[in-house]
């Protein structure tokens, strides 16, 4: 499924950049009763694997005139794009935490989460055999997002989360061989 999604639905995964904070934090704020800080990805740019899943939002080709003269140059520029997910979790020897993943509410349910996270094991398959992620124990859809992806969940913390106050299932992926 994941092989031409991307083409298909024209997204774009990247790392993270410092510019990209604004448009992740409100994207956080419409995903979380919780969200995080600005500070907090700031802080995460340095010392995490942080990633933006972005979308075309309009496929037109742009294009405009570069001379005044009655010569006419047209240049083909990049379709705008929105960010519309991020991906932030870090590596410890052959572990990885997933700390903070979303997709914007108005994208759920049409794929763009599975393909976002399935690249990113994707990106690390080589060096991870385990990764371990916290979910709101009401987050079904996120729940079966990651049971598709084949994660298990190993136990619950209770009261793990605030505003409102809420149980956390830790669930691991374990890689094959690994």
């Amino acid at each position: 499924m994941t092989a031409n999604i991307s083409q298909n639905f024209g997204l774009e995964i990247r790392k993270m950049a410092l510019f990209d904070i604004e448009a992740v934090h409100d994207n956080e704020c419409k995903s979380f009763p919780d969200p995080w800080e600005k500070k907090s990805f700031e802080e995460s740019l340095e010392h995490c694997d942080c990633f933006v899943l972005s979308k075309i939002i309009n496929k037109q080709v742009f294009l405009s005139n570069t001379s005044k003269e009655s010569e006419s140059h047209d240049i083909i520029s990049s379709p705008p794009k929105k960010i519309i997910g991020h991906f932030i979790g870090k590596a410890v020897e052959n572990e990885f935490n997933i700390y903070n993943f979303a997709v914007v509410p108005e994208y759920h349910g049409q794929g763009y989460g599975f393909y976002f996270i399935s690249r990113i094991l994707e990106i690390h398959d080589q060096r991870i055999d385990r990764y371990f992620l916290d979910v709101r124990k009401s987050n079904s859809k996120a729940i079966s997002l990651y049971l598709k992806l084949g994660f298990k969940v190993l136990y619950e913390r209770k009261g793990y989360y605030q505003s409102p106050n809420e149980d956390a299932l830790v669930m691991f992926l374990k890689k094959e061989g690994g």
